[in-house]
Formats: C-alpha cells, sequence, structure tokens
C-alpha cells in the first residue's frame, strides 16, 4: 500500500522487428527500470493547454511564471516601505538614563511626556524617509510586469493620467494589448481543439453506450458509435474588442477602392 511514482512514456520503437517504429505506451512505477504496463497506441492522449508556448517543450509558461517574481518584489518593497514609515515617526531614542524617568521613555505614546532633568538628555535618532523611493519602486515594477505580460493599464481602464495622453496613443496601446489576449486565446483554442480529439479518440476506443443528455434545454439521445469523423471538430475565437476600430477601417478604406474601380470601369 506504500506510495509510488508513475511515470507514463510514450517512445517510438521497432517492437515487432519489422524496420518500423511503433508508438509504444509505458508505464514505469518507481526508480526500478522495470515496465508494469506496455502496449502499441494510435497516438499520445495529452493535451497542453497554456497561454505562452515554448519551443521544444511540452510544458509552456503561464501568466504567473511571467510576473509571479514581480509581485513577491513589490511585497517585499511596500513592507520595508512601511516600515521606514513607522521609524520615521516613531524614532528611536538616545537617553540618560541617569536625567530621565526610564517608565516614561519605556512606555511609547504619541505625544506621551517624558520626565528628565535636563531637556538635552533625550536625543531621537532621525532616520532617512525613504516611502516616496518605495513607492517609485512599485511603479517601476508594474511596468515591468506590463512589459512581459503585455497587458498595460490602459487596457483595463486604471490609469489615472490617461486623460492627458492622446487619444491616438491610447488606441494604440489598446489594440496591442488587445491583440495580446486575443493571442492568447487563441492559443488556448488550439490546445481545446487537442483536448477535443483525444477525448474524441478515447470515447470511440472505450465504446461507450448511447445516453440521454439534456442538450439546449432539449433531451437528444447521444450514440458516441456513431462519431466516426472529426468533421464537427470546429474551434473559433472571435476578434478581440480592441481591433474593431481598426477593422472597420480597413474595410472602409477597401469600400473606397472598389467604389474607385467601379467607377473606372475595372471588375470588380
Amino acid at each position: 500500500m506504500r506510495r509510488v511514482k508513475a511515470r507514463m512514456i510514450w517512445i517510438r520503437h521497432d517492437l515487432d522487428g519489422d524496420g518500423i517504429a511503433e508508438l509504444i505506451y509505458c508505464v514505469r512505477l518507481g526508480t526500478t527500470k522495470a515496465l508494469v504496463h506496455m502496449e502499441e497506441t494510435s497516438s499520445i492522449p495529452v493535451a497542453c493547454i497554456v497561454p505562452s508556448p515554448l519551443p521544444h517543450r511540452h510544458m509552456g509558461l503561464s501568466i504567473t511564471d511571467m510576473v509571479a517574481d514581480i509581485q513577491r518584489t513589490k511585497t517585499a518593497i511596500i513592507r520595508q516601505g512601511l516600515d521606514n514609515l513607522y521609524l520615521s515617526n516613531n524614532p528611536q531614542k538616545v537617553i540618560n538614563e541617569n536625567l530621565v524617568n526610564l517608565d516614561d521613555v519605556l512606555r511609547n505614546l504619541p505625544g506621551g511626556i517624558i520626565r528628565a532633568e535636563d531637556v538635552n538628555a533625550v536625543r531621537y535618532e532621525k532616520h532617512p524617509f525613504v516611502f516616496p523611493e518605495a513607492l517609485a519602486g512599485m511603479e517601476y515594477m508594474d511596468s515591468v510586469r506590463e512589459n512581459r505580460a503585455g497587458v498595460s493599464r490602459y487596457f483595463s481602464g486604471t490609469d489615472q493620467n490617461a486623460l492627458n495622453k492622446t487619444a491616438t496613443g491610447i488606441q494604440t496601446l489598446s489594440t496591442m494589448a488587445a491583440q495580446r489576449v486575443e493571442q492568447i486565446a487563441r492559443i488556448i483554442g488550439s490546445g481545446v481543439e487537442d483536448l477535443a480529439r483525444v477525448v474524441h479518440e478515447l470515447v470511440l476506443r472505450g465504446g461507450h453506450r448511447q445516453e440521454v443528455t439534456k442538450i439546449r434545454g432539449q433531451w437528444i439521445e447521444v450514440d458516441p458509435g456513431t462519431w466516426k469523423s472529426r468533421n464537427d471538430f470546429r474551434i473559433a475565437v472571435g476578434f478581440a474588442s480592441g481591433n474593431k476600430d481598426a477593422m472597420v477601417g480597413r474595410l472602409q478604406m477597401i469600400g473606397m477602392q472598389q467604389l474607385q474601380a467601379m467607377q473606372m470601369g475595372l471588375p470588380v
């Protein structure tokens, strides 16, 4: 009943010695070299869905992989900035214990009184106030995050200085961010298509019986045995909202060119 690590392996190997490498599915347990299962298969039933794929790698990068370290850095910056703010508002004291009342010094109260025989018996250590620099550091990390992820604050509508920018510049930045989001959607759509292909093949191989399911408010009998082809597996990812203005502009330009061609008698 002990736990062991199971490794699923797909490898091309000439198992029967006919000179053709077949795709073999193997299962290996633990650190042993022995295989507990081995069979010939037609495909690798694995679909990988990631926003940013890597070349020559099965697993790619997610948005978290790109910006997680930035979040940890921002957390450290804000904590250090708050510590500096606490020290600036409540600095350390250098006292002459023979001339002050220690109970008053140990009781740290805002606006509290320290009884002393000499006004110079208590001195406050002045700490450099770097909280504004901490805020500037967080702003810099936000810009690094935008450069990595490709989605700027103009696209999300959270920039308080957006009114001071030109409309064309804001539209360009928003369009670039929308194209990045659209690219991620198309990559994920391709992964979903692979996943549907894998599920379709496994359903056909498993030989599931007929079932009755509710689709679009109607009860329909589904027979997986009739799914012989994949003609219905088509995934269409819509355009992002940031591209509609550009598409309308292109269509208007094409329409003007077609109108000029018709006026010149050219076939359109």
